[in-house]
């Protein structure tokens, strides 16, 4: 699934001879090997070596040995190091030297790997120079190949129908924690177990000012507005959605004051378009929240994604880069009434040469929908 294209200018651009991952989220897009271990069991690191012929080699430890080989490309070389004996970056030195690139250029996920452990390769390699290699990563992972943005449009498909029909079944005095759980029965039913690294929010009443809220017991009350929010991922690629409703009857303004941040929403992602600078895209949004009557909540309205929930670029004011076909963003200008309200909408829309193309496009987010 890699932008390999994208890999080769960016390892070329760089000077690089090699980049090494090193975090859970790159070593599953160089290689597609998603080892879960390494999301919580930080000690027991893997690598993906990634050169300009593609994956080269793979590092990981030994007890996870028959899930590497059973994920793994075929053809690749397989270094393994025996947990609590052997240093895995030895092992990674290992595979560098059978590559020849023992006195390479070699990138490193320095955002990822701990300082101890680039010391330990740095003596291991004293020929070898280490360098940043995450600038080179993200330029890869920003543009989408045609099998990633698949994958992220059945993610965005699957998390909005969840969230949809949970709210449509929805009744004032459910708790938060009985909507959590029908939302990810939901999810569960129509994916088939395709779904994993399930994470979520529920907040209603007073608890909507809490940002993340996870949702507990809590009983949905006239007037209460709510906020649903699920993460999951498909194929290993993430959706992230906000959904909002308000508890019958609407208390006044409520309505409309969710139509004005619905508007601001629509034309943030509408400015997604090639060419356009993602820090043009942030100001224009934040005039539109402050003509609106709101405040921004976050730091920024929007942020790419795919292997990992948050990614490289985002929509912030110091953003650099520019819009271009094939990034996917998760665009999300929360608009914040101060001590009163949050109207939170977030949706996937793909950048394509013709304009934003939304892809959680399940439900209907122009009006606010009303629990009954």
């Amino acid at each position: 699934m890699p932008n390999a294209e994208r890999l080769r200018a960016a390892l070329a651009d760089a000077g690089l001879d090699a980049l090494v991952a090193s975090s859970p989220e790159g070593v599953f897009y160089l290689s597609g090997v998603k080892l879960f271990s390494m999301q919580h069991i930080r000690e027991r690191l893997a690598f993906a070596v990634w050169t300009a012929d593609g994956l080269a080699a793979f590092v990981a430890c030994g007890v996870e040995e028959s899930f590497v080989r059973r994920h793994a490309p075929p053809g690749v070389a397989l270094h393994l190091y025996a947990e609590f004996r052997e240093r895995p970056t030895d092992a990674l030195a290992a595979a560098l030297r059978a590559l020849g690139l023992a006195r390479g250029r070699i990138g490193v996920e320095r955002r990822h790997l701990p300082a101890a452990h680039e010391e330990t390769l740095r003596v291991a390699l004293p020929s070898c120079q280490l360098a940043e290699g995450d600038r080179a990563l993200d330029r890869a992972r920003a543009v989408k190949t045609a099998e990633e943005i698949a994958a992220m449009r059945a993610a965005a498909q699957g998390v909005d129908r969840a969230l949809w029909a949970m709210l449509h079944t929805a009744r004032p005095g459910d708790s938060e924690q009985q909507l959590v759980a029908t939302t990810v029965a939901n999810l569960v039913r129509l994916s088939q177990g395709e779904f994993q690294d399930l994470s979520w929010g529920l907040a209603a009443g007073a608890n909507l000012l809490t940002i993340h809220h996870t949702g507990g017991r809590y009983q949905l009350a006239p007037g209460d507005l709510v906020r649903a929010n699920l993460r999951a991922t498909y194929d290993g690629y993430y959706a992230h959605l906000y959904r909002m409703a308000v508890v019958d009857p609407p208390p006044p303004g409520v309505r409309d004051a969710y139509a004005r941040a619905a508007e601001v929403h629509r034309r943030a992602m509408d400015r997604l378009r090639s060419g356009v600078a993602l820090a043009e895209v942030f100001t224009a949004t934040n005039a539109d929240l402050e003509r609106a009557g709101f405040a921004l909540r976050l730091s920024h309205v929007g942020h790419s994604t795919g292997v990992a929930l948050h990614e490289n670029p985002r929509i912030q004011p110091l953003a650099r880069e520019v819009v271009e076909p094939g990034m996917v963003f998760a665009v999300e200008p929360a608009a914040v009434v101060p001590g009163e309200a949050v109207y939170h909408i977030e949706d996937q829309v793909l950048v394509t040469p013709d304009g934003p193309e939304l892809l959680s496009n399940v439900a209907d987010t122009h009006s606010l929908f009303v629990i009954r």
